[in-house]
């Protein structure tokens, strides 16, 4: 039926297609749509997809339009200060506004038709309340293990399916494939803990006792929890650990739990229930106070605030008391963290504080806990802990966010689009939605310490460890001299090894960092030359000695490690260089009676695998830790005597103008997770490069005079911050197709903006990736807006003159805006 005044919707979809799309209103939406709501759209000739209403308009430009199938919300889910965020992370990270609603939104809020769904309920669960639609789906799953939307949609001969989808998606009858595959790995964990009314009623818990004295073992179970409850200060207990130590089998505890003596929850791996009595208040020290005055009046003044403190020196305090004031006021709080795997200490602290608003969000959740999240956050008051994909969670009285380790290059997004940095993301928000923001670091970035400096944002120091305890002692030693000492057979020098036993003795615990992974990076025949690559990229393939493979960590293609060179048949191959692998082998051999144990991703890829070795490590169970970048942040050890770092000249003398910064920032925040407490601790690094002017600043912990010396570095070659940066990466099958696309490129760049502003095409350090051929342009822009945007489209306009040229079309230009 037509209509002489119909309603037209602009909406985004989740597709890497530019522009928004617009779509028909049929009457019986009208009254009911919204800005910011999702609806179920046709797009092609047989997918729906679930899109977001971001304009409504009395008439169109288009002369053909589908109409709307379904609304799929009663209220808006995103308001305008949402909408205003993702069309600015569209236009200044150069996306489309579907890629970014892809990173934003969790896949049970954008159901499509070519996504699979599982059956959850049992074969003979039909439920009563199932409608006859949801009645035929279950018996299809039922028959079929897993079908696509479109599948279901024509068994059903059904235009409107995926309001149907959704609600059963929500009543946990059905689930998205990959959502379920998320889910079947984390598993559930039985907490206990003695009934409330026990705790609190002592003449009850008396009865209970007269009435289980004929059963020894349920006697000692309760006795054995109220003595160990008292000592961990804390009620909810795994039962797992509870049947180890108080020695009793699963049936006690089920015998307890039947008789309403034990109450029991089911949780996941990352969840945890409320550990202990919420702490109404924290103490800040003089020193923090200060600082604490200092960041307020920045956010009052400026918006955001740096906290530049030396680790360990108790910035978490300072954010919890501001959280508090935050909830105080009726606000919601976003604490963002680099690392999934810092959140689970960080947790614990938190939920002491704030038990009933602390949530985590971050890949480590289900979806349909995600989209939980989303629903709490339009109303509810709380503190979200989470990764970088926090930030797109539609808050509805958003009043701060917390952004530490500000410095960490995982803030910033690199596969797929939005190529975002949560850092600079957060600042847009905070603008759009008048939310403060601090930044903490004990190595702020160079980016904010400038503008600190120059009185953009607030600032604040914490120069010395809470508690008075000192810095940790860092000592260089010079691998020159060292390799006339050490036993020929180690990568340790012998003041390394005299300090780690002296520390193994005095039952102290040890870290040690080394940024590469695996056994070896480099098999070598020392006989021909020939060296193990990767077939699809131009890189070395890693030796993991344990797995016995050779693998690429960029493709991860893997071979078995060959017992004879390939090419000349000779046993000549020679391993060079080292990897964390290596160094726990060598340790073990030097201390057979250590408990050594590996943090990378080798060893500790899933978050269960990362949180039992901090639990671990934390409880002494383990002497000496060996780890990536994975243990250089964010983590209090209180046993932790020593760092030492086997190798630091990898980090040096990495081509790219940020290598020195990485450097010292990493270093930095290795060391700082020694000597916590009362005692001071030891880091011994050993490098080649002992006049090195970061080696010499870090001696001295001097981030000012590191800092003045990069600022002045940065800003005599032209590098941010005093330019923006844009990185364009070209990729191709052919190696001439992509060098000549890349040129003609080039060359329409430089014709637009001039020679100065356009560095390239040039290859990259790995040329090749996954059988793609690489190539990067790079461009420099003065900080103006108006410039900034103006290079921003017509680079765009260029990209896609390109594409249109003959045998160009299938060239994939990234645009990465702000590169890392």
């Amino acid at each position: 039926m037509e209509f002489n005044n119909p309603l037209f919707a602009e909406i985004i979809l989740p597709l890497g297609v530019a522009g928004k799309f617009t779509y028909f209103i049929p009457e019986q939406f009208r009254d009911s749509i919204q800005i910011g709501m999702r609806v179920e759209v046709s797009f092609g000739r047989k997918k729906h997809y679930t899109g977001i209403v971001v304009a409504l308009s009395q008439s169109t430009n288009v002369t053909k339009t589908k109409p709307i199938l379904s609304l799929l919300d009663e209220h808006s889910l995103l308001d305008a200060t949402h909408l205003q965020f993702w069309e600015w992370m569209s236009e200044y990270y150069m996306c489309t506004p579907g890629e970014v609603m892809n990173a934003a939104m969790p896949a049970v809020l954008k159901v499509e038709s070519q996504q699979k769904v599982l059956r959850l309920l049992e074969t003979s669960e039909i439920p009563v309340e199932c409608s006859d639609a949801e009645y035929l789906i279950l018996e299809a799953l039922d028959i079929k293990n897993q079908l696509t939307i479109q599948e279901i949609q024509s068994l059903l001969q059904e235009e409107r399916i995926i309001p149907i989808i959704q609600q059963m998606i929500e009543k946990n009858w059905i689930a998205l494939f990959d959502s379920f595959e998320e889910s079947k790995s984390i598993k559930k964990v039985r907490w206990i803990q003695l009934k409330r009314k026990l705790q609190e009623d002592e003449i009850k818990l008396n009865e209970i006792f007269l009435q289980i004295q004929k059963s020894k073992l349920q006697t000692r179970a309760v006795l054995f929890y109220l003595k160990s409850s008292e000592k961990r200060n804390q009620n909810w207990i795994r039962a797992i650990a509870f049947q180890n130590d108080a020695k009793v089998s699963k049936s006690i505890i089920d015998k307890l739990v039947h008789n309403e003596i034990f109450e029991e929850k089911l949780l996941d791996i990352f969840e945890m229930p409320d550990l202990s009595l919420s702490e109404t208040n924290i103490i800040l020290s003089e020193e923090q106070e200060l600082a604490y005055s200092k960041l307020k009046v920045g956010m009052m003044q400026y918006g955001a605030s740096l906290l530049h403190g030396v680790t360990g020196s108790g910035k978490t305090a300072i954010y919890i008391k501001a959280i508090q004031e935050a909830l105080n006021k009726g606000q919601q709080v976003l604490y963002l963290l680099p690392e999934i795997a810092l959140t689970s200490q960080l947790f614990k602290r938190l939920k002491t504080y704030f038990p009933e608003h602390l949530i985590e969000y971050h890949s480590g959740i289900s979806d349909l806990k995600k989209a939980g999240v989303w629903r709490a956050a339009r109303h509810q008051n709380i503190v979200v802990l989470g990764a970088r994909s926090s930030l797109f969670i539609p808050f509805g009285n958003l009043g701060l966010i917390i952004l530490d380790e500000e410095h960490d290059g995982s803030f910033k997004q690199s596969e797929p689009a939005p190529r975002y940095s949560a850092r600079d993301a957060a600042l847009k928000l905070c603008r759009i939605s008048g939310a403060k923001m601090i930044m903490g670091s004990a190595t702020p970035s160079i980016e904010s310490f400038m503008l600190a400096q120059s009185q953009k944002i607030g600032f604040a120091q914490l120069l010395t460890r809470f508690g008075s305890t000192a810095l940790p002692e860092l000592k260089m030693v010079s691998l020159r001299e060292s390799n006339n000492t050490a036993p020929f057979h180690t990568h340790f020098s012998g003041v390394m090894l005299d300090s780690m036993r002296s520390h193994l003795e005095k039952k102290s615990q040890i870290i040690v960092f080394k940024n590469r992974r695996g056994y070896a990076p480099v098999l070598k025949c020392v006989n021909c030359n020939w060296e193990a690559m990767c077939d699809r990229c131009d890189i070395h393939l890693t030796l993991h000695k344990i797995q016995h493979k050779l693998k690429c960590h960029i493709c991860n293609l893997q071979r078995p490690i060959p017992s004879k060179c390939p090419q000349c048949n000779n046993s000549t191959l020679l391993e060079k260089g080292l990897g964390t692998e290596k160094i726990a082998e060598e340790l073990q051999e030097i201390f057979p009676s250590a408990v050594i144990q590996r943090m990378d991703l080798e060893n500790a890829r899933t978050r269960k695998k990362q949180q039992e070795i901090f639990s671990e490590f934390e409880a002494g169970e383990i002497d000496i830790l060996v780890g990536t970048q994975m243990i250089s942040k964010g983590l209090d050890f209180e046993k932790v005597g020593l760092v030492a770092i086997p190798d630091m000249d990898q980090l040096l003398h990495y081509p790219d103008f940020r290598a020195n910064e990485r450097a010292f920032q990493l270093i930095t925040q290795v060391s700082g997770r020694s000597g916590r407490r009362e005692i001071q601790g030891q880091v011994i690094v050993q490098t080649y490069s002992l006049n090195h002017p970061v080696v010499i600043d870090l001696q001295k912990s001097d981030f000012e005079t590191f800092y003045k010396r990069e600022i002045a570095e940065r800003q005599k070659f032209n590098y941010p911050p005093f330019v923006r940066l844009i990185k364009l990466e070209l990729l191709h099958r052919q190696v001439t197709v992509v060098e000549l696309a890349a040129q003609n490129l080039a060359n329409a760049l430089i014709k637009e903006f001039g020679k100065m502003r356009i560095l390239g095409p040039a290859e990259p350090v790995i040329g090749r990736v996954n059988n793609l051929f690489v190539r990067e342009i790079l461009i420099k822009i003065e900080r103006n807006k108006e410039m900034i945007e103006h290079i921003k489209k017509q680079t765009q306009l260029e990209i896609a003159r390109l594409h249109s040229q003959g045998g160009f079309s299938s060239v994939r230009v990234i645009c990465d805006v702000d590169p890392q």
